[in-house]
């Protein structure tokens, strides 16, 4: 058995060695840590056996309820303090609606602000294209342009050789 298996048969064994098992009563014979712990917890539980509660004080009774009564005698120093007052003492079910009402105000605020960024990231931006780029991306898309240019091509090479030649 190990030390931090021990630690919870520790409790068993301040009730008496009889309750612990055996692997627990061999590992406290090998283990000084563990009979250490074992009787510290055992002083602690002589100390709390032998502490007697201090006998109450007889005017305490009578001190408390003047000091009570000073203090309804009392008026808050002013409009926030008696609103604080009222709120902390008498209205208990104010407090978790107030903290329901921030609640959903903060879901709904961060819900819009979470809406309106994700609304504004998906939004494509849109480049304005130029009368040249329109252009060329149709004749990309054309085959007949392509063979017509081909042709002319051929055409005008044809005439430039043929018009070299006769210099």
């Amino acid at each position: 058995m190990t030390c931090r298996n021990m630690k919870s048969h520790l409790e068993e064994m301040l009730l008496g060695l009889e309750h612990a098992s055996q692997a627990a009563r061999e590992h406290l014979a090998a283990c000084e840590a563990c009979r250490r712990e074992l009787s510290a917890m055992q002083a602690t539980l002589t100390l709390l056996d032998e502490w007697q509660a201090p006998a109450a004080n007889p005017y305490f009774t009578t001190r408390m309820q003047a000091l009570l009564r000073e203090e309804k005698a009392k008026q808050p120093a002013g409009w926030i303090e008696r609103l604080r007052m009222r709120m902390l003492l008498t209205n208990r079910t104010a407090r978790p609606v107030a903290a329901v009402a921030l609640a959903l105000a903060l879901l709904i605020g961060g819900g819009t602000y979470a809406g309106v960024q994700s609304i504004a990231s998906r939004q494509s931006v849109v480049v304005p294209k130029s009368a040249t780029l329109r252009d060329l991306q149709s004749l990309d898309q054309n085959a007949e342009v392509f063979q017509q240019l081909n042709d002319i091509d051929q055409y005008s090479a044809g005439s430039n050789s043929s018009s070299t030649g006769t210099m």
